[in-house]
């Protein structure tokens, strides 16, 4: 009996310095998050069909085109062109040359002269609103002279967005 004594002593002596698990006051949860900005440009309508033109003439849009920042942030949006296959961009109309301008001044951009195929974009807006939606026009002139009557020529007006 003395042997049982002395084991549940030692027992209760050993509990009696073994800290007990008791649940805490406080606690932290690490939360790990990474923002992503879109940028997103809708463009509508797509296409321009002038259809027959006179050398040296003028055609400009009739109907309203839009450029819409569907992005959830501030851009800016800018436009270069292609040459068609007869005909190359210039700062006037002349033999073979048609001019282009695309102009958003009404809405806040600039009015934009296409002089050569650039190999940067030029802007006609800035600082353009998350899902915000612009207006611009286009004007286009028809070469003055051209081997090429009643050949079908398609140009290439090419819009990007950027962050601003």
């Amino acid at each position: 009996m003395k042997k049982a004594i002395a084991i549940l002593l030692a027992m209760m002596t050993i509990s009696a310095l073994t800290p007990i698990a008791l649940a805490g006051d406080s606690g932290d949860v690490t939360i790990t998050a990474t923002a992503t900005s879109d940028i997103g440009l809708v463009i509508f309508p797509i296409t321009w069909a002038i259809g027959d033109i006179a050398e040296g003439g003028y055609e400009g849009t009739v109907s309203t085109y839009y450029a819409n920042n569907t992005g959830n942030q501030n851009e800016d949006l800018s436009v270069n062109v292609t040459n068609s296959t007869n005909w190359h961009i210039a700062a006037a109309a002349g033999d073979e040359a048609f001019k282009l301008c695309v102009d958003g001044s009404g809405d806040g951009g600039s009015n934009v002269t296409l002089n050569t195929v650039e190999a940067d974009y030029q802007d006609v807006f800035t600082t353009v609103g998350a899902e915000t939606s612009k207006t611009y026009s286009i004007h286009f002139w028809a070469p003055t002279n051209t081997d090429h009557g009643g050949t079908q020529q398609t140009i290439k007006l090419s819009w990007k967005a950027t962050a601003s």
